[in-house]
């Protein structure tokens, strides 16, 4: 008799698990997945992460304009960023010679918006950004990344500090 109900003790443990073990492992996997996914939306979002690559592209320029003693150009274009370096920045266009670690090339439907000077007028192809060898700029300049009608603006304030707005 002993030997019948450890049978069947063990047969309820074997066939599996029950519905509502089940229901609890589904609903925490959907959890898990909520709350991944919507992590991860950040993370895939063009617009934001050109503007913070943007921006750290500027702190990197500034940074090497004050370790060098001399001065770093960053060229926005609608397509994208390149940058340059000489001794001050009122040098003429020859002296300059590129960066190879401070360049962006703008993907993902992302383009830069450059300000018109006056109404009526066409935008320029370029913004041109100075940092001088104390990491400041000529001019407070504002640089609008667009994307799908969104948009995102990266400043350069004259003392060379960079902030992202929305």
């Amino acid at each position: 008799m002993a030997q019948t109900h450890r049978t069947r003790s063990a047969r309820r443990h074997e066939q599996g698990t029950s519905y509502i073990e089940l229901l609890a492992v589904l609903l925490v996997t959907g959890i898990l997945t909520a709350v991944s996914g919507l992590g991860l939306q950040r993370l895939t979002n063009p617009l934001d992460n050109h503007a913070l690559e943007l921006s750290g592209l500027l702190m990197s320029a500034r940074a090497q304009a004050v370790a060098s003693t001399g001065a770093v150009r960053v060229n926005v274009s609608a397509q994208g960023v390149t940058a340059e370096t000489a001794r001050t920045c009122a040098d003429a266009n020859s002296a300059w010679t590129p960066v190879r670690n401070i360049d962006m090339t703008l993907t993902g439907g992302v383009r830069a918006v450059l300000p018109s000077p006056a109404p009526g007028v066409a935008p320029p192809t370029q913004t041109l950004i100075c940092f001088d060898s104390r990491g400041q700029t000529a001019a407070h300049t504002s640089i609008v990344l667009e994307r799908l009608g969104k948009r995102r603006t990266v400043e350069v304030m004259l003392a060379g500090s960079v902030r992202v707005r929305s």
